[in-house]
């Protein structure tokens, strides 16, 4: 109800109480089972959390207090991202709300990885499947971009790309775009995006975190700090690979305006290259 509440307030343009009260009232509900055993603590706990957490990100004061305790419970209880139904459903969400905080503040992910690796995701090849390991992917740049210590490794750089690149090549023919027009090179003749038609939503997302994926690592790619002539040529490389890719994120939010994530991802990402 709160969340529901918050999102017709947005699109109606109005200020309300009701959302805040309904928030009120489901904190309520939601402390004293999180202070309780651990044996109350369980997968409808944790979508709960998620839903709360995105009522938070609506909000003009983002504090990221629902996102830290999904973490904690996640992190506790690894079988959640593995179990299928609404646990795992929920873990996906808590992921893709946890490195996108990590991105927009350049911070550490809250979330232990690991904890995901026994997901069917991996396994299965449905639309829903591929977008996650996408995803997954995604989270795992950003692991790697903002991990704690300065000097990132060379072989897991290396490793990371290839794991990219194989999940491109293995997905399923139907999986591409159905129409690709590149980008034009003023607006005065059409896009500057490319305009990319994809078969179904879960694909738009994928491929977008795809790109993103591509642009965190050619971004936070080490061989760009190396004292080399050969490093010049490596920046201007990745600096063009990182507007590519951008562009075809946001070519293909606009391109699918039915597919709501896609726009979501498109603003976070555009909020993670804001300018200080």
């Amino acid at each position: 109800m709160a969340l529901a509440s918050r999102s017709l307030c947005s699109i109606e343009g109005t200020d309300d109480s009701k959302p805040s009260t309904y928030y009120s009232h489901a904190l309520q509900i939601l402390i004293p089972i999180l202070d309780s055993s651990t044996e109350a603590l369980n997968e409808e706990v944790l979508a709960a959390i998620v839903i709360l957490r995105q009522y938070e990100e609506m909000t003009d004061t983002d504090f990221g207090v629902h996102l830290s305790g999904s973490s904690k419970l996640l992190n506790s209880m690894f079988s959640l991202a593995s179990k299928g139904g609404l646990g795992e459903a929920a873990s996906w969400i808590v992921l893709r709300q946890d490195y996108w905080v990590a991105l927009v503040k350049s911070q550490p992910l809250s979330i232990n990885l690991d904890s995901y690796k026994g997901s069917s995701s991996f396994v299965v090849s449905d639309p829903e499947c591929l977008a996650n390991r996408a995803v997954f992917l995604c989270a795992q740049a950003c692991a790697y971009a903002f991990q704690p210590t300065m000097v990132r490794d060379l072989d897991r750089w290396n490793k990371l790309n290839q794991e990219l690149g194989n999940w491109l090549v293995s997905n399923p023919w139907h999986a591409d775009p159905l129409w690709v027009d590149p980008p034009h090179d003023t607006s005065a003749n059409g896009s500057a995006f490319p305009t990319v038609w994809m078969t179904h939503p879960a694909h738009v997302v994928g491929y977008q975190h795809y790109s993103l994926a591509r642009m965190i690592l050619h971004i936070f790619n080490p061989y760009l700090s190396k004292p080399s002539l050969d490093t010049f040529r490596r920046r201007r490389e990745s600096e063009q690979a990182v507007l590519d890719n951008f562009r075809l994120l946001l070519g293909l939010a606009i391109s699918n305006p039915l597919v709501v994530n896609a726009s979501f991802t498109a603003a976070h990402a555009l909020r993670a290259c804001k300018r200080p």
